[in-house]
């Protein structure tokens, strides 16, 4: 038997601050693994900015090439 859902009513709540931002971090509380994983990441983050702002500086191109453009005649959806 299947039963239906049904549009229910819900409260809606102002808020007086933005939650970006928000003092509490779930970073801090989770297992070691976790945060080992959250600090890689960011060193990561940190080594990639650094490289391509230095190919910026030197003036090289990241990850750009020439591509054909092909004019299409139809939609994608529903193709055979």
């Amino acid at each position: 038997e299947e039963k239906a859902l049904a549009d229910s009513d819900v409260a809606i709540t102002n808020q007086t601050k933005e939650w970006a931002g928000a003092e509490d971090s779930d970073e801090d509380d989770g297992p070691p693994i976790e945060r080992h994983a959250s600090e890689t990441f960011e060193r990561r983050e940190q080594r990639l900015a650094s490289a391509s702002a230095a190919a910026v500086d030197e003036e090289k191109a990241l990850a750009d090439s020439d591509v054909a453009i092909t004019n299409q005649t139809k939609e994608w959806a529903g193709a055979e």
